[in-house]
């Protein structure tokens, strides 16, 4: 727990432009692995300046390196697909983490794995082949959006939709154009108003709690959005959306907990000082994984046999986002299993062992856990 709340101080002092100060005795390797399974490691570089061993000092300088060097190389195909898109004109939205990452103190400290952008469907194909222009490869085809690489670090996910229709808020984005504005000087390139931004960033947080689960990083982007639009916000709009998705009470959490965590100028900060985690702050603090996912489909599929059989065959409604013949050829369900299977071995984005693994994690969920987690779910209102 020591390490937890120094790396929780060393990012208030990070965000605060304090001088990194930590009064609790720690294990630096371990204070290093919990900020890398955070995203979040490139913010112990000036601890480890001050505080670390030279081993230590060199990895995390050599991680922040590496960061730059990563970001850099984002930013610069970032503009060269929004350019090559502008030209082409197709109309694209930006969303996630390169708007995200500006409200660091410095967008290079935002560790993040891909660029997201939506098209309309009519450019849809038109896009994958001006991305492919750009030196891109096609990664994997998912049923929510098409996946591009290029020299491994730099990764693109050109969406179909904002959500899946199984997901909270798939109507409330179905018209996301609607509402957008123009991003920069750009004429067909946009981003959403600051209300739906936030909107999306707690459905998208929602998303994933419920899979794998979330992050500190992710913690830290509520935080610093909230801090820098706070003059800004329509909070009354918001909460009437919130509440119309029946996840206010979850972004309330979310918001607390991030001002607990990282303003100490808060009243709850005493809380980290004195070690006080919630049950949901130590789920969070836990980190995604596997069996958290694991967890969520026993949950949303009432016990482990439905899970089980869902591993290899998916519900109807899972299907027919993927396989739109269904929607008018229900019936064609057990031929579509065995096509998803044989097309996803050729692919390899079918792993028997992966499934495998997921099935021997089902067995050995314990009633407790499934009992805590549903604990949690009941207390965020999710």
């Amino acid at each position: 727990m020591n390490e937890i709340i120094a790396l929780l101080n060393i990012i208030r002092n990070y965000i605060k432009n304090e001088k990194c100060c930590i009064d609790v005795k720690v294990d630096e390797n371990k204070l290093y692995e919990i900020a890398e399974q955070n995203k979040v490691s490139n913010f112990l570089k000036y601890w480890a300046d001050e505080y670390a061993t030279d081993s230590m000092k060199n990895k995390v300088q050599m991680d922040f390196n590496k960061q730059i060097l990563k970001d850099t190389n984002q930013s610069i195909e970032f503009e060269n697909l929004l350019n090559k898109f502008e030209q082409l004109g197709i109309k694209t939205l930006i969303f996630k983490g390169f708007l995200t990452k500006s409200l660091y103190p410095q967008d290079y400290m935002r560790k993040m794995c891909d660029i997201d952008i939506l098209v309309e469907k009519k450019d849809f194909k038109k896009a994958a082949k001006a991305i492919r222009e750009l030196g891109f490869k096609k990664l994997y085809d998912h049923e929510k959006h098409l996946i591009f690489v290029k020299n491994v670090i730099v990764i693109v996910e050109v969406h179909r939709e904002m959500t899946t229709p199984n997901d909270v808020g798939y109507e409330y984005f179905i018209n996301v154009w609607d509402n957008c504005i123009k991003y920069k000087g750009y004429k067909n390139i946009y981003q959403m108003n600051l209300e739906d931004n936030y909107i999306f960033c707690i459905v998208h947080l929602l998303i994933h709690f419920k899979d794998y689960g979330i992050n500190i990083r992710d913690i830290l982007d509520v935080y610093l959005y909230n801090e820098n639009f706070k003059d800004k916000l329509n909070y009354k709009k918001i909460n009437e959306e919130f509440e119309k998705l029946e996840i206010k009470n979850f972004e309330k959490e979310l918001r607390e907990i991030a001002y607990k965590w990282f303003d100490y100028r808060q009243e709850l900060y005493k809380g980290i000082q004195n070690k006080e985690f919630s049950d949901i702050e130590k789920y969070i603090l836990e980190g995604p994984s596997l069996n958290k996912k694991v967890l969520y489909s026993i949950i949303n599929n009432m016990n482990k046999e439905n899970k089980i059989f869902g591993l290899f065959f998916p519900k109807l409604k899972v299907m027919q986002y993927k396989y739109p013949v269904l929607r008018k050829s229900p019936y064609l369900l057990p031929f579509m299993w065995i096509y998803r299977m044989v097309k996803g071995i050729f692919e390899k984005t079918f792993s028997i062992k992966d499934r495998l693994q997921t099935l021997e994690l089902v067995k050995n969920v314990k009633e407790e856990d499934i009992k805590r987690v549903k604990d949690i779910y009941k207390k965020l209102g999710i």
